[in-house]
């Protein structure tokens, strides 16, 4: 007989806006999505940006956000991106969508810049 492990849910750090963060399979879904991010806007750092650049960036993130909601990883409800290149060289990037297997919007502001991505503090907290 064998005792098998299923390890889905993550340790709630003491806050409610965690509370719906605190699934395994969300967290490595966004945790994917962020290095996504970070793989495919690393170029706009040895770019100086125009609008341009930055709409062709968002049209690709928008792609690829499509796609995990085509395989239901996200709900297609929500899913919003906005590209606003950073003062020097880098570009901001502002996500909105909805995890499979939670049921409010997670929002998370990305910056990419020569010291890599870095997510804004609120990235994990609840949306307005």
């Amino acid at each position: 007989r064998r005792t098998v492990l299923f390890g889905d849910r993550m340790l709630s750090r003491g806050s409610e806006a965690h509370i719906a963060f605190n699934s395994l399979s969300v967290r490595r879904t966004v945790l994917n999505i962020l290095n996504a991010v970070d793989h495919a806007t690393r170029w706009a750092v040895f770019e100086h940006l125009s609008e341009a650049h930055a709409t062709r960036l968002c049209g690709q993130i928008e792609t690829y956000l499509a796609c995990l909601a085509d395989l239901e990883a996200l709900s297609e409800d929500a899913l919003h991106v906005d590209c606003a290149p950073m003062h020097g060289t880098g570009v901001s990037v502002d996500l909105r969508f909805i995890p499979h297997g939670m049921s409010e919007p997670l929002s998370l502001t990305l910056h990419q810049s020569v010291g890599g991505l870095k997510v804004a503090g609120t990235a994990f907290g609840k949306t307005a």
